[in-house]
């Protein structure tokens, strides 16, 4: 329970952050709905965490070797809230001084209030489950696990706090309701990592192709969003180095003018609606335009 519950401090800091520049409601400078539940959130987590011992820190990653079946599914929630949120956080980096930095072009949307109102919503129902899950274990009788009765008592107040962080969500819910499409938003959030490199070996399809033109052209505009601040000072950028880029972005453009001018033909023989069809098409449209 407190491996948990450290993992859902995090995302509630990561929320407060997000939410602490929303604009206050003007009658009384009070902040609005969603900022008021996230303070409100790290509020009852912190109150939780304070009535369970310490969670070890071998546990927060891997889960640690219980035999207690409600041990193991709260270390494999564990796991996967943490893998969630070193999901959303591949898309950032920080530098020395504490800024961030951006490492994609999904880091605003991962950094977005309408994505930070619909984690803290699943955050409270996350807080619901467990509540739910550790107030059985706190029962007495047949239900019961280790522990004395002041130690099942510290967890069922513990359980309580859970249970006000939920009710803070579901009135900042009731309020200013979070949309289905908000929720799909933070749900298509990709992991923020690149396919490796491959070279052509001469019998690829036009599938293959258009797949590997759009990896490479990834590739190139990670760098491009990960590396500008370093570009300015970097000894590296010579007029070498300009070359190489608009070499790179001159063979990419060409290759898609060729795919495209391949896939046009074809469609010409089978139907426009063969054209309509070929993944990549509009991303490769882009990539000539934009050239």
């Amino acid at each position: 329970m407190a491996s948990i519950l450290t993992i859902m401090d995090r995302y509630s800091t990561d929320i407060a952050a997000v939410l602490a520049s929303a604009p206050c409601r003007q009658e009384a400078r009070l902040p609005g709905a969603w900022p008021r539940a996230s303070i409100q959130a790290q509020e009852a987590i912190h109150h939780a965490s304070a009535f369970l011992p310490p969670a070890p820190v071998s546990t927060l990653r891997s889960g640690g070797p219980h035999a207690d079946p409600a041990a193991r599914r709260l270390d494999a929630a564990t796991a996967a809230l943490a893998a969630g949120r070193d999901l959303l956080h591949s898309h950032l980096a920080a530098r020395p001084d504490g800024t961030r930095i951006d490492r994609s072009e999904w880091a605003p949307v991962v950094t977005s209030e309408p994505v930070a109102r619909a984690l803290l919503l699943e955050l409270g129902l996350w807080a619901r489950r467990t509540a739910e899950h550790g107030a059985r274990i706190a029962l007495p009788g047949p239900a019961a696990r280790r522990g004395t009765g002041e130690q099942r008592h510290q967890l069922n107040t513990a359980c309580q706090w859970l249970w006000v962080l939920d009710s803070a969500v579901r009135a900042a819910q009731h309020h200013q309701p979070v949309s289905a499409a908000d929720v799909s938003l933070l749900h298509a959030i990709p992991v923020n990592a690149l396919e490796p490199r491959r070279i052509p070996g001469g019998a690829e399809t036009i599938t293959s192709l258009c797949h590997g033109t759009t990896s490479t052209a990834e590739r190139i505009r990670n760098n491009a969003v990960i590396n500008p601040v370093d570009a300015t000072w970097s000894p590296a950028l010579t007029a070498d180095s300009f070359r190489h880029a608009a070499t790179c972005s001159t063979v990419i453009s060409h290759n898609c003018e060729i795919l495209l001018r391949t896939l046009a033909t074809r469609a010409g023989q089978h139907g426009s609606d063969a054209l309509a069809s070929i993944p990549g098409r509009g991303y490769l449209s882009r990539c000539v335009r934009s050239d």
